[in-house]
C-alpha cells in the first residue's frame, strides 16, 4: 500500500507516515528524483507499492526548490566536463536536504527499508546512517557512476575523481546498488570492488502495458 506521495515531507502529518513501531508491513521510503524518465520510474513504483499489500510506502518526489536548482545550475559551456562541478554540488545540495528530513520530518526511524535513486541523491542518507546498527536497509539505483562518465561520457578527470569519493561513501554504507544496465553494474564491480552488493535491475514498462 502507499501511505503518502508528496514533493514536500515538510507539511506531512503523523497520519501520513508509517507507525514508528513495525506492524507486520515492510515500512519503506522511496526517495525518487522527479525530473526526466526518473518521474517515470517513480510513478512505476509507486504503482508497485500499491499493489503490495505487505508494504507501507512513502514516496518522495526529490524536486529542487529555485534556489537548489539556481545553486546547482551547470554552465551549457561546461555541462559535459563539468569542470564547474554541477554533478557533486547537486549531490551536497541534496545531501544536506535529505540529511534535514531524515533527521525531521521523514525520521529514519520510522521505516525498515530505505530506497534512493540515484546515488547523487543518497549522500544525506548515508551520512545519517553511519554508524548506525540495525537501522533501516539502504538500497541505491543508479544509472552511471563518475568513472563511466570519465570514460565514456566526457567527464574531465578531476571533477570525476571528487564526485567518485563522494559516490563510494554512499556505495560503501549501501546495503544493495541496483545497477540499470551491465555497463554500470561493472563499474561497481570494477572500478568501486563492490561488486557483491550489486545486483542488476533494469527498469522497464511492463510488456502489458507496452504500445
Amino acid at each position: 500500500m502507499i501511505r503518502t506521495v508528496t514533493s514536500d515531507p515538510a507539511a506531512l502529518r503523523e497520519a501520513d507516515l508509517p507507525p514508528r513501531e513495525p506492524r507486520g508491513q515492510t515500512r519503506v521510503l522511496f526517495l525518487t528524483f522527479g525530473r526526466m524518465g526518473f518521474a517515470t520510474l517513480g510513478r512505476y513504483l509507486e504503482r508497485y507499492s500499491a499493489s503490495r499489500g505487505e508494504l507501507d510506502a512513502v514516496h518522495v518526489k526529490l524536486v529542487p526548490t529555485p534556489a537548489m536548482a539556481a545553486a546547482g545550475a551547470s554552465l551549457p559551456v561546461l555541462r559535459r566536463s563539468s569542470w564547474d562541478l554541477h554533478n557533486h554540488r547537486n549531490m551536497m545540495l541534496w545531501g544536506e536536504r535529505t540529511r534535514a528530513w531524515l533527521q525531521g520530518p521523514l525520521d529514519w526511524r520510522r521505516f525498515d527499508v530505505i530506497h534512493v535513486t540515484t546515488q547523487h541523491f543518497a549522500a544525506g542518507v548515508a551520512s545519517v546512517l553511519e554508524g548506525v546498527k540495525d537501522g533501516p536497509r539502504f538500497i541505491v539505483q543508479i544509472d552511471a557512476t563518475a568513472p563511466l562518465m570519465r570514460r565514456d561520457l566526457g567527464m574531465a578527470s578531476v571533477p570525476s575523481k571528487l564526485l567518485e569519493r563522494a559516490e563510494r561513501r554512499v556505495f560503501e554504507r549501501a546495503d544493495a546498488i541496483e545497477c540499470w544496465s551491465n555497463w554500470a553494474l561493472a563499474s561497481v564491480r570494477d572500478d568501486f570492488g563492490l561488486g557483491v552488493r550489486a545486483v542488476l535491475a533494469r527498469p522497464g514498462l511492463a510488456l502489458a502495458e507496452a504500445p
